[in-house]
């Protein structure tokens, strides 16, 4: 069975160009457009493997959802997209970190050795 990947962004257009191209590597992907519907998906579906997190979003930032994330769905992975690391950044407890844009063959190995398979 292949693994499942929530993408959590509120563009919509990454969303699907990221949703694309894991999908074609294999993954099972889910989307979600904020943070309260990211919340709501993982709540809902207890086999998602990795949330690729990005980090400015209205309302809620993706580094405010992260241990509410981790306390629904144990030994989730997160990746968090973010346009620069900061100390803030580093403080929060997320398996990767990368920054938007982001090369999508460098994100797929990011992918590949969170989930074990690189």
């Amino acid at each position: 069975m292949s693994q499942k990947i929530l993408i959590v962004d509120d563009e919509p257009q990454i969303r699907v160009l990221l949703e694309i191209f894991l999908r074609k590597k294999g993954f099972q992907t889910l989307q979600a457009a904020n943070a309260a519907d990211a919340l709501e998906v993982v709540k809902n579906d207890n086999d998602i493997d990795l949330v690729i997190l990005d980090n400015r979003m209205p309302g809620t930032q993706g580094i405010d959802i992260v241990n509410t994330l981790r306390e629904l769905k144990k030994g989730v992975r997160i990746l968090l997209l973010t346009g620069s690391i900061s100390s803030e950044h580093k403080s929060v407890e997320v398996d990767a970190f990368m920054r938007k844009p982001v090369d999508l063959y460098k994100l797929l190995d990011s992918i590949n050795s969170l989930l074990g398979q690189g």
